[in-house]
């Protein structure tokens, strides 16, 4: 059968609809092995209990032309003598490059899951391998700066330019400023002039290699988050 025959089949369908279910539900950098799908009575019924010899073959053949255009490979975990294709326990395994996976997605109309803007945050500031405690690593990573107007990359690179800035005899609202000077406030980013209460930032100081805590009275801050900036160093 045809590859874009196949991809109407029923069955087909519903392996490769699977399929765009696991993928989905794992990010893409833990993706280490292919998937497999195994061909039993729940998953293809077409094969397992079809109503004639000939719905039977026409649905082995939608499986086969999946395999002949490079979407799937089979295997069996049984021998041939052990009976018909379908009693050997056949199954299909999935290793799609990026482009099978985009025709895939557009021949059923399953677009690629964006990554949130708080696993993005994570997977970039993990690959900075900062010097600092496992502990404030932890509460970085459960911290993201989110600015509408303004890329993640942006933003981190500024984030993390607060280092540059150790030597240098800072109040708190001019690192403040320093760092997010320029960007829109947003509901992230936010004046602390109305914020009822203290905040707490952990900086770098050219005497320590980790973050230290500095409490940051109301009013005294141009702008910061108690979201973003309440950095401990715990």
């Amino acid at each position: 059968m045809a590859p874009e025959a196949a991809l109407n089949e029923p069955l087909v369908r519903r392996v490769l609809t699977r399929v765009l279910d696991r993928l989905d539900a794992q990010p893409q950098a833990e993706r280490t092995h292919s998937i497999r799908i195994n061909l039993d009575a729940g998953t293809a019924p077409e094969i397992h209990a079809a109503d004639s010899l000939s719905a039977r073959a026409v649905a082995w053949a939608s499986i086969d032309g999946a395999v002949a255009a490079g979407w799937t490979t089979i295997g069996y975990r049984k021998h041939r003598r052990h009976g018909a294709r379908e009693e050997r326990e056949p199954y299909l395994d999935f290793d799609w490059p990026d482009a099978v996976e985009e025709l895939m997605r557009e021949k059923l109309s399953r677009p690629r899951k964006a990554t949130s803007y708080a696993s993005q945050w994570r997977i970039r500031l993990t690959q900075q391998n900062l010097p600092i405690s496992a502990t404030s690593l932890a509460k970085l990573l459960a911290a993201p700066i989110e600015i509408s107007t303004r890329s993640i990359d942006e933003v981190l690179s500024r984030f993390l330019s607060i280092r540059e800035l150790a030597r240098e005899p800072l109040l708190l609202r001019e690192v403040s400023s320093r760092v997010f000077g320029g960007f829109q406030r947003s509901s992230t980013v936010v004046p602390m002039l109305w914020q009822p209460s203290s905040i707490m930032m952990s900086a770098p100081l050219p005497s320590s290699r980790s973050f230290s805590t500095f409490m940051c009275p109301p009013g005294r801050t141009p702008f910061c988050s108690s979201r973003t900036l309440s950095l401990l160093n715990g």
